[in-house]
């Protein structure tokens, strides 16, 4: 009974977050500026994700790259630490380890969807533009 309400619930706000786009008769005005617009134009399905997703990703993959940078020189600094201790040295070079592997796998995921799609890394190729 329970489990029948909440999956009612569940299906209602989606179609009504899938519907919403369309109801919007203006454009969406963005709080920050993101990728040089302030304001996506609603489209259809998961045509306003896709278009927003288009000026946040080179921000995303900044980030994520910045991140694997610092862990790998956190990892660096406790490998250097240890003080002998076998344990914390162990520690340090597998996160050293992970944190190279998180940027290759980076790497080559950028390489895969340039492979798959040259045209994935053009602004507005994927889902019909940003603005």
């Amino acid at each position: 009974m329970y489990t029948k309400t909440l999956l009612h619930s569940f299906s209602s706000l989606v179609s009504t977050l899938w519907a919403m786009p369309l109801a919007l008769a203006a454009d969406i005005q963005l709080m920050e500026p993101v990728g040089g617009c302030d304001k996506l134009t609603p489209k259809p399905g998961l045509g306003t994700f896709f278009g927003y997703f288009n000026l946040l990703w080179p921000w995303l993959i900044g980030t994520a790259a910045g991140i694997a940078v610092l862990m790998a020189l956190v990892g660096g600094l406790q490998v250097i630490m240890s003080g002998g201790d076998q344990s914390k040295k162990q520690e340090g070079l597998d996160r050293l380890k992970n944190a190279l592997l998180g940027l290759l796998m980076l790497v080559f995921a950028g390489v895969i969807l340039r492979v798959l799609n040259p045209s994935f890394f053009v602004s507005g190729s994927v889902g019909g533009g940003g603005c």
